[in-house]
């Protein structure tokens, strides 16, 4: 089974907290349609069609490259604020104002509509089991809220997390893989930089003189005026370097919550579709206590304090990577660092509905494919729930 044959097989929809906007206000708020662009790349679109710069705009969440996405964008004291706007790949309308950017806590939802295709009917038929093994009495399905692999991009092709050397106090390696290990999601200059830095590493003014400008070739100005390796890693952009961070502890908390789940009787458990790569676990819906539903899970820092069940969990996801919590911390910089947060063991999608089966037109002959439809909450992620449902 796969998904985004095309942008169009996957789509969403956020969907801000009811009575939220105003009709004035200091900031205003675009709902903006991107295809095939990230949030960045289509806030830079947006305000080069409003004729300001990029950073008089903000937005409540990253949504998905090769999809087609819906979200609100914040734009600050603009003179006039045009509608509607459009540019390649993007179309925005003036929905509202605020007197503040938006946020992340102002996403009451965000709402799923997903083509899944390539599969064969014992597949669907897989896939519907799963769902009623994960079915809530209240209608909705429950899962464990692991982070998405979307939120583990400092992993370099499997090379290992930016954040892991950090902590070693190993700056050359993290710069290596922030930006001199290629990816296949490189696009642009950055995939210039990359390729470069990985065929010449160590010869600074000759990769400064032949790739494009980019806020990333800031380290490797840095090492060429003779800046030390930590210096030269935080000339890198602060939005990458605090990436890099929340990244390793995203796959921190997953470890953890995928241990506190595996105390669960085999009966009653689910492994994800592609265990071996990520790891996950599911329990199916009679594990979720109300006593469970309602419980959080710290992000792993050096502050956070090991106790209980979960700090068992911790230490063993911990001794895993051959670390201890006290070195989640980046010796000699005060940023970017691990910050102090929980996150709900539980996640659980409404309005989950499934179309039938039917020929897939853009599959191998005999295939099928099915469109699911489902809201999460904020933070959720959709492709941790397929994974579940065995996609």
């Amino acid at each position: 089974m796969i998904i985004r044959r095309v942008p169009q097989d996957f789509r969403v929809v956020e969907r801000l907290a009811p009575g939220l906007l105003r009709d004035t206000g200091s900031h205003a708020i675009y709902e903006v349609e991107k295809t095939s662009l990230t949030t960045p790349e289509a806030s830079q679109r947006l305000a080069s069609l409003l004729g300001i710069k990029a950073n008089a705009l903000d937005y409540a969440g990253l949504k998905d490259k090769h999809a087609v996405t819906v979200q609100a964008i914040s734009v600050s004291h603009l003179a006039d604020a045009p509608s509607p706007l459009e540019a390649p790949g993007l179309r925005a309308r003036l929905i509202g104002f605020l007197d503040r950017h938006v946020v992340a806590a102002d996403i009451d939802r965000n709402e799923f509509e997903i083509t899944v295709r390539d599969a064969t009917r014992e597949q669907f038929r897989s896939m519907d089991r799963r769902g009623e093994a994960l079915l809530l009495e209240d209608g909705r399905l429950g899962f464990v809220n692991y982070f998405g692999e979307q939120r583990m991009g400092s992993n370099r092709h499997g090379a290992g997390f930016v954040a892991r050397r950090l902590v070693e106090g190993d700056f050359e390696g993290a710069l290596r893989l922030a930006i001199g290990t290629p990816a296949r999601k490189d696009t642009g200059a950055r995939r210039e930089l990359t390729r470069a830095l990985a065929m010449h590493w160590g010869e600074w003014k000759r990769v400064v003189r032949s790739v494009p400008g980019c806020p990333q070739r800031a380290a490797v100005e840095a090492l060429e005026a003779g800046a030390s390796w930590r210096d030269a890693y935080a000339a890198l952009p602060h939005f990458d370097q605090q990436m890099h961070v929340e990244a390793f502890q995203s796959h921190l908390w997953n470890a953890v919550a995928a241990a506190l789940v595996r105390a669960t009787p085999p009966e009653d458990l689910i492994p994800s579709s592609d265990v071996a790569h990520d790891g996950m676990i599911f329990p199916t819906a009679r594990h979720w206590t109300p006593e469970r539903r309602q419980l959080h899970l710290p992000m792993p820092c050096a502050s956070t304090r090991l106790e209980g069940a979960w700090g068992r969990a911790a230490a063993e996801a911990l001794a895993t990577e051959g670390l201890s919590i006290e070195q989640l911390r980046i010796p000699g910089l005060r940023r970017p660092s691990f910050s102090e947060a929980t996150r709900p063991l539980l996640a659980a999608a409404a309005n989950a509905t499934a179309t039938a089966a039917e020929p897939d037109d853009l599959g191998r002959a005999g295939r099928l494919k099915r469109t699911l439809r489902f809201d999460l909450p904020r933070g959720a992620y959709a492709t941790v729930l397929l994974r579940a449902l065995g996609q």
